[in-house]
């Protein structure tokens, strides 16, 4: 009876996870269709599909390195990280093309991103390699990743034109 009991809650505790991870990528597939307008050429490109998703990635994969499950964070922060950095220039120029004061202005928070995921893939693989790494350091590196995609999405919305 024991078994029976544990064996259903924890067929319980997988379905409600795999509900999550199905709702929350609906709610990811379905953040860039707001963006997607005609009306903002920046904004209207594959590149901001692509930035959300590996926010996604990049943000979900260092909570989970923070939260214990190592590979599967690590993975899908060195994926989202690598395509970052790959697609970083092309949107540049992308932007460059279509306002160049614009693309000068974003470069700082983009680069301070950059240098700050640098820095966290390192950590993230150099703890990786050892048995057993501080939680203190893992959350410091996951804090640091969020503040990175913070100053990521401040270039992307050009939170600095707005007035309060």
């Amino acid at each position: 009876m024991f078994f029976t009991l544990f064996y259903k809650q924890a067929l319980l505790r997988e379905l409600a996870n795999i509900a999550a991870v199905i709702s929350g990528v609906a709610f990811v597939w379905s953040i860039p269709q707001v963006y997607n307008i005609a009306s903002i050429a920046n904004w209207n490109t594959g590149y901001t599909t692509l930035q959300m998703w590996m926010t996604m990635l990049v943000g979900g994969g260092a909570l989970a390195i923070a939260i214990g499950a190592r590979g599967l964070g690590i993975a899908s922060f060195l994926i989202g990280a690598l395509v970052i950095f790959a697609s970083r220039a092309g949107y540049q120029a992308f932007l460059s093309e279509t306002g160049p004061a614009l693309s000068a202005e974003q470069t700082g928070f983009w680069g301070f991103q950059v240098v700050v995921l640098v820095i966290a893939l390192a950590g993230f693989i150099g703890m990786a390699l050892k048995q057993r790494a501080p939680k203190a350091t893992l959350a410091t590196c996951a804090g640091a990743v969020l503040l990175a995609e913070l100053a990521g999405r401040i270039a992307f919305y050009n939170l600095w034109q707005i007035t309060m």
